[in-house]
């Protein structure tokens, strides 16, 4: 993959206020994503937006993706 950034992440979390994406790193199919978890408690999930920027090795542009594990 290519193009990652905090653009391309958005957190799901329904009982916290204050959450962000601060950073993105990493190359292939290995990245790493830091939040600030925010106030609250309770879990969030990090989704792809498939905004258009993000593409695999052909090219293709990824697809919007809410389907992982909130934690």
């Amino acid at each position: 993959m290519t193009g990652v950034d905090a653009a391309d992440v958005a957190i799901t979390a329904a009982t916290l206020t204050g959450t962000s994406v601060s950073n993105v790193t990493g190359s292939g199919a290995t990245y790493t994503v830091t939040v600030a978890t925010g106030n609250g408690s309770g879990s969030l999930r990090l989704d792809l937006t498939g905004n258009g920027t993000v593409l695999d090795g052909a090219g293709n542009s990824a697809l919007t993706y809410t389907g992982g594990q909130s934690y």
